[in-house]
């Protein structure tokens, strides 16, 4: 409840600072962050479901259905109903091509740190690089979407939230997290592709949301989002490098992608309009909140064990991320009188 409080009274300074007196008068508050609030509630459940699933099947198998469903729906939503985005798309072919080559090299990273260690901590290392990742283009002066300015106290703080991700991989390699893996060598190595994925996602985000501002709707976003990653998931499948997955059905994997297209398309979308109406820090931030639902869902789930050292790391982490995000609304709130 803190935190979502905190993002609602952050959204409410950004509509304040864009409309004026009159519109802080009127008392109207930018409701859109809240369809990244759902996002990450839908995303955090997809996340530990995800965790179980790969121990059965195939990453491959998974993605190769599950995107191409995706893709098929979104094409079909703009075909009846936005037909003119396929010109705004052919407009911006470029970005298009970049946001599918994100997107699978931030998936296919991601889904094989979520299947060797525990989801929480993979989904903060995931989610949690994305905000240092806009700090640390600001800093180069880097802007892919709208730029906007960065103050000395985001600097430390994201300084803050880098070494309370270091901490939180720390865990992992000295083996105090709630899942056992095979080995340290596998352990670095799917923290390095969390590390990965997570500034990937953070560079599709600021795509897409360049896309919006050109014009492009969150639906044909989506519509060429996947292609890529559904391709290389078919052409491994083809080629016989799947890897391990255990035994199991057409039937069992056909429902299972029927649910994480639920599960994507739902959070995806609601994502997808959200950012169009969020600033990026903003968006990373409220994304970043995600670890905490991830690690209660993980207990529930009943596949990882309590860990204490995982849990003050995640929160120590949310702490920082959050002061960030206060430390800018607080420089931005207008003068009172």
């Amino acid at each position: 409840f803190v935190w979502v409080y905190t993002i609602m009274v952050i959204a409410a300074r950004k509509k304040k600072m864009l409309e004026g007196r009159q519109a802080i008068q009127a008392g109207r508050i930018n409701w859109w962050p809240c369809a990244i609030v759902l996002f990450v509630l839908f995303s955090a459940i997809r996340d530990v479901y995800l965790g179980g699933v790969f121990q059965k099947f195939s990453y491959f198998e998974v993605v190769a259905l599950t995107s191409a469903l995706c893709t098929l729906y979104f094409a079909a939503v703009v075909i009846l109903r936005q037909p003119r985005q396929w010109l705004e798309l052919r407009r911006n072919w470029r970005d298009a091509l970049w946001i599918n080559l994100a997107t699978a090299a931030a998936w296919l990273s991601y889904f094989h740190a979520l299947k060797n260690i525990e989801p929480s901590i993979a989904s903060t290392l995931y989610v949690g690089v994305g905000p240092f990742t806009i700090i640390f283009l600001r800093i180069l002066g880097i802007h892919i979407s709208s730029p906007a300015p960065i103050r000395a106290a985001e600097k430390w703080f994201g300084g803050g939230i880098l070494a309370s991700l270091l901490l939180l991989a720390g865990v992992e390699l000295a083996g105090l997290s709630g899942l056992k893996t095979s080995g340290a060598a596998e352990s670095l190595f799917s923290l390095a592709l969390a590390f990965l994925g997570g500034v990937f996602l953070a560079l599709y985000n600021l795509i897409s949301k360049r896309m919006n501002e050109n014009g492009v709707s969150p639906e044909a976003i989506l519509s060429v989002r996947f292609i890529a990653i559904a391709t290389v998931s078919f052409a491994a499948i083809l080629g016989g490098g799947t890897g391990k997955s255990g035994l199991h059905s057409h039937g069992a994997l056909a429902f299972v992608s029927l649910v994480l297209v639920l599960l994507i398309i739902a959070p995806n979308y609601l994502f997808q309009v959200g950012i169009a109406h969020t600033p990026p820090l903003t968006t990373n931030v409220i994304r970043a909140t995600g670890p905490i639902l991830v690690f209660i869902i993980q207990i529930f789930e009943g596949r990882v064990l309590h860990s204490t050292y995982t849990l003050f790391c995640i929160i120590l982490y949310s702490a920082f991320v959050v002061l960030s995000n206060l430390s800018r609304s607080w420089r931005e709130a207008p003068p009172k009188g």
